[in-house]
This record gives structure tokens, C-alpha cells and sequence, in this order.
């Protein structure tokens, strides 16, 4: 028994440990490989607006490596002549192992060599991304955004703001207010509901309410004398049309 033992011991160690002495050497050479060097790739976004030239408005960089990369400058270089400086930092920004960061790059007026006026082709053209990692530059993998569309009918999206809140057909009324220094936003449904930024315990009005029936709310439970100031909208989606305001005397300026 003791010898069948030794015999399948002898077998397992002559016949699988160089398979795990390779895939032992497969995993240290790769772990190895990872940390080796600089790999990063950049993905661009370019924009063509109203007021500006086609440029590049953001770049992202992946970190394929391991090991941490310190970025101090980005650069782009156009039809392997010329470079432009897309962002420069004044401290380093460290890409984390494996790690994708996002730069905005701030709008310009114009590019120029020389005198001569410089509009490249972002969209089209030929554009490698090279970053300044302090000792030397690396050049990116590029990876190009582009406006890709799926092919079924478009939904546009709407949004209507005002004092940066959004608002609905289902909003009849907004009330804008001061309260303790800061400007709120109420929205008042057609139900007479009222909610949004409104914490008051009296939140409803009536049914189908109209601007005597907010103005009395303001004035019977004295949000005259809290509010430092307000201002009323009625709304005629996607419109909004003032209907009446606090007066210096904290009276109203529609009269009921």
C-alpha cells in the first residue's frame, strides 16, 4: 500500500509540476509585463459650435497599466507637424493603475502659426494625443469619439427652466420667494397643490386655483411680512408670464 503511495506521489510531482512551474512563469512574466513601461490611451471628444471652431472639448485617458502615471502636460499633435497644448497643469495629474480620468479642455479664440490663422480638422484629420509624463512625452492610443445613432425615430428631450428648476405643463403657477436670504421656487399644480421648494404646513389651495386664491394664501397666512420678497408666474407651457409681485410696502401688486 505504502509503495502505491510513493509510486502515484512520483507521478504527480514528475508529471504536473512543470506545468505548474510554466503557468507560474506564464502569470510572473505577465504581472510583470503590467508594470513595465507606459501605456495609456485617449479618447477625444471634438465639438463644432456656434461661436467656435471645430475643437477638441474633452480627453480621456485609461491608465493600461499596473503602475500610476503622472501627467503634467497633454498635447496634440495634427498630421504629425504640428502640436497644440491642450492642457497644461500646474500640478501633476495622477492617473490610479488601470484608472480612466476625464480633462475638460478650456475654450480658445483662435489657433495660429505664425500670422497665419490655424484651423485643423479634429474630426477628420489626422490627431495623436501625446501627454508629458516629466521625464519624456508618450503618445497615446487614440480612440475618436464619434456620433454614433441608433436607427429608430428621435425623442427630444425638453427641459424649461426657471431659477434653475424645471417645470411641467402640470405646473399652473410659480412662486419665486426670499425667505432667510435665499431664493426659493414653489410650484402650484392645477389642483392647487403646492410643493418643490415649499415647506410651509399650508400646502394646497383650491381646486383649479387662481392668482386671487395665491395671493390671499400669501397675504391671510402673513407670508407678506416673512418672505422679503416674491414674485408670481402664471404658466402657459412651454411660457411663463409674470402676474404679480411684492410691492416696497410688502403689498401686492395685483389688486383682488
Amino acid at each position: 500500500m505504502l509503495d502505491a503511495f510513493v509510486m502515484f506521489w512520483d507521478f504527480l510531482n514528475n508529471s504536473f509540476r512543470p506545468i505548474l512551474l510554466l503557468v507560474g512563469s506564464v502569470f510572473t512574466i505577465y504581472f510583470g509585463i503590467s508594470k513595465v513601461g507606459v501605456s495609456v490611451v485617449a479618447k477625444l471628444r471634438v465639438q463644432n459650435e456656434m461661436f467656435y471652431n471645430e475643437r477638441i472639448s474633452s480627453v480621456s485617458l485609461t491608465n493600461n497599466k499596473d503602475k500610476t502615471v503622472t501627467v503634467w502636460c497633454i498635447e496634440a499633435v495634427i498630421e504629425n507637424s504640428h502640436r497644440i497644448k491642450l492642457k497644461e497643469f500646474d500640478a501633476p495629474l495622477i492617473i490610479k493603475s488601470y484608472e480612466t480620468v476625464s480633462v475638460e479642455m478650456e475654450k480658445y479664440s483662435k489657433l495660429s502659426v505664425g500670422q497665419d490663422d490655424f484651423e485643423p480638422q479634429f474630426f477628420l484629420g489626422l490627431v495623436d494625443i501625446y501627454i508629458d509624463i516629466g521625464d519624456k512625452y508618450i503618445k497615446c492610443g487614440t480612440v475618436r469619439k464619434r456620433n454614433n445613432k441608433l436607427p429608430f425615430t428621435d425623442v427630444t428631450v425638453s427641459r424649461c427652466y426657471l431659477n434653475d428648476s424645471i417645470y411641467t405643463d402640470k405646473v399652473k403657477y410659480i412662486l419665486m420667494y426670499v425667505f432667510e436670504g435665499e431664493v426659493k421656487t414653489a410650484f402650484i399644480a392645477g389642483n392647487g397643490f403646492i410643493s418643490n421648494e415649499w415647506t410651509f404646513s399650508i400646502n394646497s389651495l383650491n381646486d383649479n386655483p387662481s392668482e386671487a386664491d395665491v395671493i390671499n394664501m400669501i397675504e391671510s397666512y402673513g407670508f407678506n411680512n416673512l418672505f422679503t420678497n416674491y414674485l408670481c408666474y402664471r404658466v402657459n407651457f412651454p411660457k411663463t408670464e409674470l402676474v404679480f409681485n411684492m410691492l416696497p410696502d410688502k403689498s401686492c401688486s395685483l389688486k383682488i
